[in-house]
């Protein structure tokens, strides 16, 4: 075709190349299938072409013959059924002894409950622009979160070595885990075209192609099975927690379930088994707060049920459970700060929660085809620092005093860069004007982690304020002598005494501060529902969240609104169908597929941040903001589905039913149990 250059396979993979984008792990991914294809979407070749338009066009008329065609294995459940499981699996995680506890109990009862996957949908496509130096080497500008990673991918499948691979990061429009290992398929992609062709090379990954050949947040079944008192009080619980990968287990982060499947609730005894599902699909992988997210809905889905059970409000069985301070966790934490009940408590009061319950019943008694229901969920998210090592590089200008900043983190709109600023203004004490925080690179930020987790921005703010002491103690004497003098003068006069005005520091968790700390927080949700249509609308949302001493509240804000709108995506609006026969996602675009928009969001949308609550073990007393918000946006589900409960309710169905996630309007419809039998005139 003209404008087209060249078809792009396998074999065109220089000598001593790795064809494996996950070279951090012994799983093996391939950049382009080299013969057999494990789900649909697969990458196998590039077109290299003028323009994006032809390059698709051509990649359009790319024929494939393919053999030995299998059906391929798409649901959860049947792959549970089938056994399709892989190979390595976690050990049960158990707590005391579940079996006798539950048999002992006064009143048992089990149960299964499902989350969805979930897409990342961030604004800026996956991308990458490459060019081979004049030392052999390839420069790449990519939208990656793991800088680390992706240059090792890069240069494995160039056969260069890492240090000829220059790559930089400047900002992200949004990633969400979705660029942390699979932006090295990109990136990859995008230099070997880089290297064949001999010039600068620029990938932009249409949302198509991204939503068919990138994962996304791993679908997940719970089984349960639970003992507790006539009260309602937990004694022992028993888990199958069966998470669906794709066709690798590569970013399963299954070990980190036990962080978070017991959520906000104390309980003595449990059992948990992980279990890792392989089907056809593409790697399924991290997107914000990834186990959090399906292990909340799965145990408020517990309390729900043992509510219905009991005929109390759930809001007064949870209040029942809630950890206390200095109880232990299920993965062995020891909450020395736990303020679970103190938040409960107030926000119960400025939300006027108990007033509302009265309202929301009153509405339901004087509505026949209009419903409105009301949740309250606590939580409680885990924040762990065991791996997050950054370079971070500081360096003050003798010329006027301005200060440069090059982190190991990325922005990715959640603003770390801010943060990072600021502080390093505030350690200096100097103008935030006088800042300037720049992009990361391979070079500079060489080493450090992976921008995610919840814990970037704290692990860097701290890199910053260790390279800013190690100049301030530098400074120190000409600052004494020179008292009243301005920053410039300061700066002037110790470069011209040859003082080291550059710092660098390699940030260490567990050499800063223990490992581990909690974020406490809570929502009340009321929503409003439609019988007939099973259409919704979230009325009103109330957040209290125990941020320590923020950093910058703004932000802060934000991110709990961003995080929280997020979740709910998840849980009300967002599905992914693929055909039965060939594997293939149907739901590969904005048509079919939807994420939450601004009609989407709460009518009346309160956040607010616990005052006087310091954090001991976070940087500047502060607690992270990024994840922690998006599990408790389950309370939007439970709010429909108390509306849900009381249209059932006056029909003489009131019974206990289990409303999976994520909660599309006609799974709700279904659920409200309409006959046109019910349908009548006047009186």
């Amino acid at each position: 075709m003209p404008g087209v250059y060249k078809f792009i396979q396998a074999s065109d993979i220089p000598a001593g190349g790795i064809n494996n984008f996950s070279p951090l792990a012994s799983t093996h991914e391939e950049f382009l299938s080299s013969g057999r294809v494990e789900y649909a979407g697969q990458p196998i070749g590039i077109i290299v072409a003028d323009d994006p338009l032809t390059a698709r066009s051509a990649a359009s008329r790319v024929k494939v013959t393919y053999t030995n065609v299998q059906p391929p294995l798409l649901d959860t459940r049947t792959a549970i059924n089938q056994k399709s499981f892989f190979p390595s699996q976690l050990d049960p995680v158990i707590s005391g002894d579940p079996d006798t506890a539950i048999a002992q109990s006064a009143r048992r009862l089990s149960g299964s409950v499902e989350v969805g996957d979930q897409y990342h949908f961030y604004m800026e496509a996956q991308s990458s622009r490459c060019a081979p130096n004049d030392n052999g080497g390839m420069d790449v500008q990519s939208t990656t979160q793991f800088i680390d990673r992706t240059t090792q991918a890069v240069a494995g499948l160039l056969n260069i070595p890492v240090n000829s691979v220059n790559l930089e990061v400047e900002r992200l429009g949004g990633a969400f885990g979705g660029k942390i290992t699979r932006n090295s398929l990109v990136a990859g992609a995008c230099a070997l075209a880089a290297l064949i062709m001999q010039r600068p090379v620029r990938l932009v990954v249409d949302i198509h192609t991204n939503m068919k050949t990138m994962g996304k947040r791993l679908p997940v079944i719970g089984d349960y099975e639970v003992g507790f008192t006539e009260e309602g009080k937990l004694n022992g619980i028993k888990f199958a927690y069966y998470a669906d990968c794709g066709h690798h287990d590569i970013d399963s982060g299954n070990v980190f379930v036990s962080k978070f499947i017991d959520n906000a609730y104390y309980c003595p005894n449990w059992n948990l088994k992980i279990v890792t599902v392989k089907t056809n699909k593409a790697t399924n992988t991290a997107l914000r707060a990834p186990e959090a997210v399906p292990c909340v809905y799965m145990m408020e889905t517990i309390m729900e049920h043992i509510a219905k059970v009991l005929n109390k409000d759930p809001t007064e069985i949870k209040k029942l459970n809630l950890y206390q301070k200095g109880q232990f966790a299920l993965n062995g934490t020891k909450l020395d700060y736990c303020n679970l009940t103190e938040i409960v408590s107030q926000i119960e009061t400025s939300s006027d929660f108990e007033a509302r319950k009265r309202q929301v019943a009153e509405f339901n008694q004087a509505n026949r085809w209009r419903k409105r229901g009301i949740s309250l969920i606590p939580s409680r998210y885990g924040v762990a620092w065991t791996n997050g090592n950054y370079s971070v590089f500081v360096a003050v200008y003798h010329a006027d005093g301005s200060v440069t900043v090059e982190h190991g983190g990325i922005d990715l709109g959640h603003g770390i860069n801010t943060k990072a600023g600021q502080v390093c203004a505030y350690e200096l004490g100097i103008p935030l004007s006088l800042v300037r925080v720049k992009k990361s690179s391979s070079n500079v930020n060489a080493n450090s982690f992976l921008t995610a987790g919840s814990k970037t921005t704290e692990m860097n703010c701290q890199g910053v304020i260790q390279c800013c002491q190690e100049i301030n103690a530098r400074m120190a004497p000409v600052r004494q002598r020179m008292a009243t003098a301005a920053w410039k003068d300061i700066v002037t006069e110790c470069h011209r005494l040859r003082i080291d005005l550059v710092a660098h520091a390699f940030t260490v968790p567990q050499s800063v501060y223990p490992c581990r700390y909690d974020v406490y927080m809570a929502a009340v949700a009321e929503a409003e529902l439609d019988v007939l249509t099973g259409q919704f609308q979230i009325n009103r949302v109330d957040i209290l969240y125990d941020c320590g001493d923020s950093m910058n509240p703004e932000i802060d804000v934000g991110q709990i609104e961003g995080g929280f709108v997020l979740g709910m995506g998840c849980h009300l609006t967002e599905y992914s169908k693929f055909d039965p026969k060939t594997g293939v996602l149907l739901t590969d675009g904005t048509w079919l597929y939807k994420p939450p928009l601004p009609k989407d969001l709460p009518i009346d949308f309160r956040v607010a941040l616990l005052k006087n609550a310091p954090n001991p073990m976070g940087v500047l007393r502060s607690k992270t903001v990024g994840e922690p918000p998006v599990p408790m946006s389950c309370c939007t589900v439970f709010a429909i589905k108390h509306a849900v409960e009381a249209a059932r309710a006056e029909i003489g169905h009131d019974t206990y039913f289990t409303l999976n996630s994520p909660a599309l309007l006609q799974q709700v419809q279904a659920a409200c149990q309409v006959d046109p039998a019910q349908f009548t005139l006047g009186n």
